[in-house]
């Protein structure tokens, strides 16, 4: 059942992507609040039923990418953000994915909300269009995207050394 909630969200990521293309904002936005209700149903549904497992929390996190990484491509089409904020989002997402193998997924103490951060960020550049807005949006996300890292490479040395 958890698994059926997320694909529903990956389903709903073209028609999302083509409404912030099109620019109609309102539908943008209303499919923006049904995708985070269902990230947050699906979660709450896999620990009611106690079906929670590693298999499932990569693919919450893969739909989460998917959903953040559309909307991205789609505001690089309008030209609001430059196509290597697509690029930084897949890297932070394969770094993830690649560090996260070594002990199952990983949650450092700043990672854990960067997705948290993209959908905000995304939500806001669909509530405000305002260049001034974006530059800042955009800041903020070069900024957490390096604070993230730094984040997760010192929790991860220090697992590796066994230091807390």
């Amino acid at each position: 059942m958890p698994s059926a909630i997320t694909t529903s969200r990956v389903l709903a990521v073209p028609l999302f992507s083509y409404t912030i293309i099109r620019e109609f904002r309102e539908a943008s936005l209303l499919i923006l609040l049904l995708l985070c209700l269902t990230d947050v149903l699906d979660g709450y549904v896999a620990r009611k039923l106690n079906a929670t497992s590693s298999a499932g929390a990569y693919f919450d996190a893969f739909a989460d990418f998917l959903v953040v990484t559309a909307a991205l491509v789609a505001f690089t089409v309008n030209g609001t953000y430059p196509f290597w904020t697509v690029l930084i989002v897949i890297a932070m997402f394969l770094q993830f994915l690649a560090t996260s193998r070594l002990w199952g997924p990983v949650y450092d103490p700043v990672g854990k909300y960067y997705g948290g951060a993209l959908f905000m960020m995304v939500l806001l550049t669909l509530v405000f269009q305002d260049s001034l807005v974006y530059g800042i949006l955009f800041a903020a996300f070069i900024l957490l995207t390096i604070v993230s890292l730094t984040s997760r490479y010192l929790f991860l040395f220090s697992r590796w050394t066994g230091s807390n």
